[in-house]
């Protein structure tokens, strides 16, 4: 066989069996908002992590799974990961840059895998739910399984609470650099829209029997007396609570005066009585 023929083929196979270096994965990462997207046919290559920490979340974003934290962590994710990619490209950010760093996990990439796009590779390591985010130390990402460390969403109540546990296994990474405004959740915002457009067409549909409902006395006079009965003790406790200021100012007014001045301005808690009363 003509060598010019198995080159092609022999430089495919080098790409798949060597480790990605930390540069490589930075390339393929700038790529993608500073995320390094694993699915089937890649997770043997881009997993290699030679020189840096990997971390990456596992989700399922496809309906028909039904994942709701997958939806509402998803965006936060990636929302860190751009953080960080942009703050490591920014010499002004003040981040530190592991590039030239001796420690290897103080570098890291973070993946992003759907199971949709990657079954093989969620079959490999064996996850049978989602989501899942996982830490692996440098050239720990091909045991697949055999994972560092893996964030509990158990326990997860805020942004503050991942960014820390990934600050906890990166050296020198402080968490400031990982804070950012957190998109509204696409799911959620679509459900919005969708409930306020039903919302309008049924109102729109049933406007005749909503206008008659809303003519009739009766309506009128149960929301008038519901409104009384909500409203009075409220206002019995501020006329009450005002009374009880009106005595205090009168009695430091009284304090403080002189003998000999004018009682102006001593009388006017009389009168602000006086009105409150009326």
């Amino acid at each position: 066989m003509n060598m010019l023929n198995i080159w092609p083929f022999l430089l495919l196979f080098l790409q798949y069996t060597t480790a990605l270096s930390y540069e490589e994965a930075l390339r393929i990462a700038s790529k993608k908002d500073g995320l390094l997207y694993v699915n089937g046919k890649s997770y043997e290559k881009l997993i290699k992590n030679e020189n840096y920490s990997f971390v990456i979340f596992l989700t399922a974003e496809d309906a028909r799974v039904g994942c709701t934290l997958c939806h509402d962590f998803g965006p936060k994710y990636k929302a860190i990961a751009k953080q960080y990619f942009e703050n490591l490209n920014d010499p002004q950010s003040g981040m530190y840059n592991p590039i030239d760093s001796d420690n290897d996990k103080s570098r890291v990439i973070f993946g992003f895998s759907d199971y949709m796009s990657a079954q093989t590779y969620f079959e490999k390591l064996g996850m049978t739910s989602v989501p899942k985010l996982l830490y692996y130390e440098p050239g720990k990402a091909p045991q697949l399984a055999d994972f560092t460390n893996e964030f509990s969403f158990l326990t997860v109540e805020n942004t503050d609470s991942y960014t820390r546990w990934l600050a906890q296994n990166i050296p020198g990474l402080d968490p400031k650099f990982l804070e950012v405004q957190i998109p509204v959740s696409k799911s959620k915002l679509y459900t919005s829209i969708a409930i306020g457009i039903a919302s309008l067409a049924l109102l729109f549909k049933f406007r005749s029997s909503i206008f008659k409902v809303v003519q009739q006395k009766t309506v009128w006079e149960v929301f008038s007396l519901s409104l009384i009965i909500l409203l009075f003790p409220a206002i019995c406790s501020i006329k009450l609570e005002t009374q009880k200021l009106v005595e205090k100012i009168r009695r430091v007014m009284l304090y403080i005066l002189p003998k000999d001045s004018t009682c102006s301005l001593v009388q006017k808690p009389r009168s602000y009585r006086s009105f409150i009363q009326s």
